[in-house]
């Protein structure tokens, strides 16, 4: 019997060691650290976008420092016939003194043009901005845009893009049908009237999730199933490749959907082919 109780008693202590170990972890790994979380900060830098017929195209972050072009290829902005683009400059708190550009090749081996953009529009959140390139741009040739924005505190950011001049890519009908197709993907009666002619349905679609929809889908995994979302961001459009024939374009936008009263908050990332 006596060596009964002495088994009990040792796993009550080794059980008490085991609790008294867990607490003494917990108040040395949050010793000081009252709460755990943290909200993630915003962004600082102005962020400026492309502007076409009301969307905005390949958004563009800010760099305090000097970098290699050749590491920026995200998206491709085609210029008006009349060599202009338009950009909105959305300025999250900060106060902007100045806006210039510069215009180079892309190997940055040869200078265009540069100059201070006198064309803007100011509201509380945003600047519109319209640059007029001379004729010294070259049709369907590539050029590195550099945007140079100046604060009051006179901090300089630099924003890149690429540019090209070429009235032969049909640029307008292109990205008129991107955002058209990602539309009608949230209208189930029209995407069955309009947007089935372009699937490609069969067994080798996925349909029992929405994290990789493609042709091969159903019609009902193409819009959406039953998660009825809808959109709380804007819709940015970035322009990774283009030719006369076709251009491959990605949108990025939030949605919030969900089932059974529970709603969710997604980033969707959609690329689409458009031949147009």
């Amino acid at each position: 019997m006596k060596n009964v109780v002495k088994i009990g008693w040792k796993y009550v202590v080794l059980f008490a060691w085991f609790l008294l170990s867990i607490v003494l972890f917990e108040h040395f790994l949050y010793k000081g650290n009252t709460d755990m979380t943290k909200e993630i900060s915003k962004a600082s830098l102005p962020v400026v976008s492309v502007r076409y017929d009301g969307h905005d195209l390949n958004k563009m972050f800010g760099y305090t420092e000097d970098i290699d072009f050749s590491l920026i290829r995200d998206g491709i902005t085609p210029l008006s016939e009349d060599r202009n683009i338009s950009f909105r400059v959305y300025k999250k708190e900060n106060n902007i003194s100045k806006i210039e550009f510069e215009l180079r090749s892309v190997d940055e081996s040869r200078f265009i043009e540069s100059d201070e953009v006198s064309d803007l529009t100011l509201t509380t959140d945003y600047i519109d901005a319209q640059i007029a390139f001379k004729d010294l741009i070259l049709d369907k040739t590539e050029y590195m845009l550099k945007i140079i924005i100046s604060t009051v505190s006179g901090r300089k950011i630099d924003y890149y893009a690429r540019i090209v001049k070429d009235d032969d890519l049909g640029f307008e009908d292109k990205v008129d049908y991107v955002y058209y197709f990602s539309e009608c993907t949230f209208d189930k009666e029209r995407a069955a009237d309009e947007l089935v002619k372009y699937l490609e349905s069969n067994k080798s679609g996925d349909n029992t999730n929405f994290h990789h929809v493609n042709i091969n889908s159903s019609l009902d995994q193409v819009t959406w199933g039953k998660l009825n979302p809808s959109v709380t961001s804007k819709v940015v459009c970035t322009v990774e490749e283009i030719d006369s024939k076709s251009a491959k374009m990605k949108l990025e936008y939030v949605v919030q959907a969900g089932v059974d009263d529970i709603k969710q908050y997604s980033v969707v990332e959609e690329y689409i082919l458009s031949d147009a």
